[in-house]
């Protein structure tokens, strides 16, 4: 005998299975040859998921996952608002949205900035460390040349870039430290950024001042296998970790205004040697052949030496580089593995919620411009995408067998609670039937109740359903 509980169960099985294969082959297909009606669909519909999630407080639980989490969330999700205000600069009720929007998200940036893990920075220069100061600054930057007027903010920006800058003018290495005695070149190309974005819109010297060595020994100290760019040294200049992925990537989406001669070396090789073409998607390494075993910091998955971090930060450095068929590429790729899922009221998000930062990184990838700078089309040769049908022919047929499997035993629960005579429903049965059906209707109406709270609730009502039939019958026995 089925229960009205096990039939709504799997109702919402099969509700979960249509919407992720819905969602999957939507995804996959659109990527075929996407169409700029499509992604603005896809980076409003993110957008949509995102500023949710980041006004219920979801940001600081990634700080379980990375510790700069909450930051990483707040900070890239507004280059992003600032990326699509200077793509649209036609649009001033834009702008000023974007601008409304800034003033909300730098208080709370800075928020994350006095906290952990940053509270361990507190005594070295920047205060807070360079991650911190170079994030925040940096939308303050953005704020700034979009037009923003609060003067407190303004003041704000002065004043740190004056702090950061002489933060670079007394360190005795070119990297000013990301946590205490750590030092990641990456970490500083926010704060060298915002230098850059003062210097021309208030005529200060900060950039220029600060940048010099920062350019130079990355220029004349790149790694002899690959060529690359490392990705950690110590104060004295020792070379702590070889050149990374994920480091490159998230570099040469800020590098063309800070070092332009470096970051079309560093890009063109990046992209002929680092890009790895799977079935007509793409991924960037994470380690140079034979090199992953003197790294000393793991960073996300790694397959067929394929980064995941490295690729989903590649998208805002092909993006930035307007380089359309590495883009194409990397897009497909993350619409193949990152399991994309909309929603009834159009929010899409990827890998099941579970992994708001992934999102945010992504959003920001496919927005990711240069603020103040022609970005003309770049002449890239075509990387010859081939077998992507492959793909598409897979990710069918498993849909089809997923929403066929689900629809069968969503079928057969159907036929059995049919063969029931009415007088054999009990309340108790009724109850957890109500409970378990108003959890789907909520998963359905409201985004914030998530699939995961739906199915956690459905799998407690079945045990409690068991455990009271259970003792029912030992008190009958």
């Amino acid at each position: 005998m089925i229960t009205i509980s096990q039939f709504t169960f799997r109702a919402f099985v099969f509700l979960c299975m249509l919407n992720f294969s819905a969602s999957w082959l939507i995804g996959l297909f659109s990527m075929n040859e996407p169409s700029e009606a499509y992604m603005q669909m896809d980076i409003a519909g993110q957008r949509k998921c995102i500023e949710r999630r980041l006004a219920s407080g979801e940001a600081y639980l990634q700080g379980l996952l990375q510790p700069e989490g909450a930051l990483f969330c707040y900070a890239f999700y507004g280059f992003s608002l600032v990326d699509s205000a200077v793509e649209n600069n036609h649009d001033p009720r834009l702008r000023q949205a974007v601008i409304e929007k800034l003033e909300k998200l730098i208080p709370q940036i800075d928020q994350c900035c006095s906290e952990y893990p940053f509270t361990a920075c507190k005594n070295i220069a920047p205060s807070g460390g360079i991650i911190a100061a170079g994030c925040a600054n940096l939308l303050r930057a953005g704020y700034a040349y979009l037009g923003g007027q609060k003067a407190d903010l303004l003041k704000t920006f002065h004043n740190n870039s004056a702090a950061i800058a002489e933060s670079y003018r007394i360190s005795k290495s070119p990297f000013l430290e990301s946590f205490p005695n750590l030092r990641w070149p990456v970490d500083n190309l926010a704060a060298l950024e915002s230098l850059r974005l003062h210097d021309r819109l208030y005529k200060s010297k900060y950039f220029s001042q600060s940048s010099k060595r920062f350019i130079d020994w990355l220029s004349n100290n790149t790694d002899r296998e690959s060529g690359m760019m490392i990705a950690q040294v110590d104060e004295s200049g020792k070379i702590l970790d070889v050149p990374r992925g994920c480091a490159l990537s998230w570099s040469l989406a800020f590098l063309q205004g800070i070092a332009p001669e470096l970051d079309r070396q560093q890009y063109a090789l990046y992209r002929k040697k680092w890009l790895i073409k799977v079935l007509g998607t793409a991924g960037f390494r994470e380690w140079w052949p034979g090199q992953e075993k003197f790294s000393s910091i793991k960073e996300g998955p790694v397959l067929f030496d394929i980064g995941a971090a490295a690729s989903g930060l590649g998208i805002a450095a092909t993006h930035a580089h307007k380089d359309k068929s590495a883009l194409t590429g990397l897009l497909r790729g993350l619409e193949a593995i990152g399991f994309p899922s909309w929603n009834l009221q159009g929010e899409k998000s990827y890998l099941g919620q579970f992994f708001l930062l992934g999102d945010v990184l992504a959003l920001w990838g496919k927005t990711c411009v240069p603020w103040d700078q022609e970005n003309p089309q770049s002449e890239f040769p075509d990387l010859q995408l081939q077998n992507y049908q492959t793909v598409l022919l897979l990710a069918s047929a498993i849909s089809i067998l997923l929403f066929s499997l689900s629809g069968f035993f969503l079928y057969r629960a159907l036929q059995l609670l049919k063969s029931r005579s009415k007088d054999s429903y009990k309340k108790t049965e009724l109850t957890f039937g109500a409970i378990t059906a108003s959890a789907i209707l909520a998963n359905l109406i409201f985004p914030s109740f998530a699939w995961y709270w739906t199915f956690s609730i459905l799998t407690t009502s079945l045990a409690l359903e068991r455990w009271y039939g259970l003792i029912h019958r030992m008190r009958q026995a």
